[in-house]
């Protein structure tokens, strides 16, 4: 990374959104875009998820804000470090 730098990686908007880490009444341990996996859910029916993710409202500039509100700081997974 070159000094003064800054990196921004917003990465929380997929269909993995929709069970929000629940499964069947469990929670999945892991991140949340591998709850396909983790959960071993079935292509049949992580595509029905589909029917229920509706981003309308997601507006990335206003998530994310101004250059400056990010200075220094790094995201992963919605936690700052």
């Amino acid at each position: 990374m070159v000094a003064g730098s800054e990196v921004r990686n917003v990465h929380s908007l997929g269909l993995y959104s929709v069970p929000a880490g629940m499964w069947k009444g469990k929670l999945v341990s892991g991140l949340g875009g591998w709850i396909q996996f983790n959960a071993r859910i079935p292509i049949e029916e992580y595509e029905k998820l589909a029917r229920h993710f509706n981003p309308v409202k997601f507006d990335a500039a206003e998530w994310v804000g101004s250059k400056g509100s990010w200075n220094g700081i790094h995201c992963y997974n919605g936690k700052a470090s």
